[in-house]
């Protein structure tokens, strides 16, 4: 197996074990409506706001499917950094990763029910709240406990978590922010006076004046009422990243794209990178023990000393090379950077120490997944990988093809082939060689690849129909050889070798007896049933059914969004659409319910297994997976990497391989 497992470290710090508890409800016990909107605003923050009362999930979330699962994200993006005691805790895109200060080691934190954690805190009990796009994780007494997105709609896209008095403040982007106390959560929005939904960061400067850093500026709550900054303030126009307190009561923002800003009382202090600043994009402050105001970012790190900035420097490291993403001090003074290429720099007084966090596998994005002769091809849209025994890269010919790859496929000689948006590429031996119009091709951007019967190999163009490569060369086929659209968005070859196309047009198309023949998708309940019954017809629930012609008006679902091409275990076409999922055989289409919440996602990838479990996999909203005649969903609370799932895969060894954007991979144990 080519991932390496990573081994707990001997450790002088003690990281308690998670303890498996049966989850909890989430229940709802109360939720009080906001104010009208003519008392907000001369309200302020305390008395605004929706209030919900709730119990989090307790126990261990992930690994619900039988067959077990493991996740697979590269920790490269250090989202944020803080220390408690002895302990240094790194959220990544990877997950959580805690290191020991005393003992100079580290390790991956299990826990959290999602990878990504873009936000960390430590409340004054010691218990650690970590934050990422699916929800809030809490560590207390060695138990972990949940507030997910199916919970509550607020938990998405957790950008901060702040210690404030007596509450834990939660910035979110897209649903305002809020403060969890007790068992209470209070949301505040736009509809409470909020500048904007989009909430990056946040102050509570005391018990009545809040600060809120949003992607449209600045804005100030207090007691009595809302304020906005965003204009006429001498204030950049600009998101704000990130913004720190100082001893003094200096407020210092930093605004996207243009330095940093000190705010008190009105006054005004814009700064760049001609005052001592690395650049004009700084990502994060820190405070040290003296009082000292520290700005990270891209091209290094400066201090503030009261009058303006200063570069640090340290001998025989050059930080001005690093994008440092986060920073944070303990109370000795000793600074940890972070940086988005997976590692943090400790400095203290005049050295710096680089430490490289564990990674489990090379990247986030995994796009393409295919197996061909007991070997699997990953796609990330800009590498490659070839997965046997060991996985290896496979270096591209030039730069110029990073983020423009779409396809992958082997022949039958093992030669790679792989389609971008810049012609086809040819790996053989180690030489790559370029096929695009400067070699007569028709068209250079491609989106889809797939291997055919014998030695062809088959390529759809973005909108310039199929084209064929067989012993006898290139065949161009469009339109006008019977092709629905010469927009294709799907190419797929079946166990028999025919070759399927779905197109732009909503059709799908096959090419059978040297011509292409198109099909009308098939309609839910429309038609009357096609005569002869298959031998599997008996076998089917009451969920699947035959259905015939349709007569209905095409215009419904002349559209290719939200569909999705894929194949049984036996090698017949698979079809999904929001209204179902239809298979086709040599009598016709069948017609497969899908859940309610399946009908409102979009589809990305489907397959069957020879256990004849249906597999879909959809952006946003995980996989479901349809097994005795009832549908199972899972998300990143039950094991998965990520829910923006790309493309699956079901390998020999009875493994699916679900590739995800942002979340690395996903493999499941499916027991064949």
């Amino acid at each position: 197996m080519f991932f390496f497992r990573i081994k707990n470290l001997i450790m002088l710090f003690s990281l308690a074990l998670i303890i498996s508890a049966p989850a909890a409800a989430f229940p709802v016990i109360s939720e009080e409506e906001p104010a009208d909107p003519g008392e907000i605003e001369t309200a302020g923050w305390l008395n605004s706001g929706r209030i919900f009362r709730f119990y989090p999930r307790t126990g261990r979330a992930g690994s619900s499917y039988p067959g077990g699962m493991e996740r697979h994200a590269p920790a490269l993006m250090i989202e944020e950094l803080v220390c408690s005691r002895d302990t240094l805790w790194i959220g990544t895109e990877g997950g959580l990763f805690a290191y020991g200060t005393l003992s100079d080691s580290i390790m991956k934190v299990e826990g959290p029910f999602f990878n990504g954690i873009k936000a960390l805190a430590v409340d004054d009990e010691g218990s650690v709240w970590a934050g990422g796009d699916q929800g809030i994780s809490v560590r207390r007494g060695g138990r972990w406990s949940h507030y997910t997105t199916d919970d509550l709609y607020f938990f998405e896209r957790i950008t901060g978590i702040i210690n404030g008095n007596g509450k834990m403040w939660v910035t979110t982007f897209g649903h305002g922010c809020g403060y969890i106390s007790g068992d209470s959560l209070t949301v505040l929005t736009r509809a409470d006076s909020l500048l904007d939904d989009r909430v990056n960061c946040l102050i509570e400067k005391n018990d009545h004046q809040v600060w809120f850093g949003t992607e449209s500026g600045l804005c100030l709550a207090d007691s009595f009422s809302w304020q906005s900054l965003r204009y006429g303030n001498r204030i950049p126009t600009g998101s704000i990243e990130d913004m720190i307190l100082d001893e003094e009561g200096n407020i210092f923002l930093a605004v996207n794209g243009n330095g940093v800003v000190r705010y008190n009382l009105g006054r005004v202090n814009r700064y760049g990178k001609r005052n001592g600043l690395p650049g004009e994009e700084i990502n994060a402050f820190s405070l040290d023990p003296s009082g000292k105001v520290w700005g990270a970012g891209r091209s290094g790190v400066s201090t503030y000393d009261g009058s303006g900035w200063i570069p640090l420097r340290v001998q025989g490291v050059s930080l001005t090379e690093y994008n440092f993403l986060s920073i944070c001090h303990d109370v000795e003074g000793t600074a940890y950077l972070g940086t988005d290429r997976g590692s943090f720099l400790i400095q203290s007084i005049d050295t710096v120490k680089e430490i490289a966090i564990p990674q489990s596998f090379p990247v986030s994005m995994i796009s393409e997944i295919r197996e061909y002769d007991d070997v699997l091809w990953l796609s990330s849209g800009s590498r490659i990988f070839r997965v046997g025994k060991e996985m290896t890269e496979i270096k591209l010919p030039d730069p110029w093809f990073e983020g423009a790859l779409t396809g992958v496929a082997v022949d039958r000689s093992g030669i790679l082939w792989v389609s971008t948006r810049f012609g086809i590429l040819q790996y053989n031996n180690g030489a790559w060689q370029i096929f695009d119009k400067r070699l007569g091709l028709p068209a250079d951007h491609f989106r889809w690849v797939s291997r055919g019967g014998g030695d062809d190999l088959w390529f759809g163009t973005f909108d310039d129909g199929i084209l064929r490569l067989s012993k006898n060369g290139w065949t161009h086929y469009t339109d006008s050889n019977g092709l629905p659209s010469n927009a294709i968005t799907g190419l797929i070859t079946d166990s028999g070798q025919t070759v399927w196309i779905l197109s732009d047009s909503g059709k799908i198309a096959r090419f059978a007896s040297k011509k292409w023949e198109a099909f009308d998708l098939p309609y839910r309940g429309i038609g009357r049933p096609l005569t002869g019954e298959p031998e599997s017809k008996k076998e089917l629930d009451p969920a699947i059914r035959f259905l015939g012609e349709r007569n209905a008006d095409p215009e419904e679902w002349m559209t290719a969004r939200g569909l999705a091409l894929g194949m049984d275990a036996s090698g017949r076409i698979l079809f999904c659409r929001s209204d179902g999922i239809f298979r086709y055989s040599e009598n016709g289409w069948q017609a497969i319910d899908i859940p309610e919440a399946g009908k409102r996602s979009v589809p990305s990838s489907i397959l069957g297994t020879a256990s004849g479990e249906i597999w879909l996999a959809t952006r946003g909203s995980g996989l479901f997976i349809r097994k005795s005649g009832g549908w199972t969903n899972l998300r990143v609370a039950d094991g998965l990497s990520g829910d923006d799932i790309l493309a699956i895969c079901r390998d020999r060894s009875g493994r699916l391989w679900a590739g995800t954007r942002g979340g690395g991979i996903t493999i499941i144990n499916i027991g064949e």
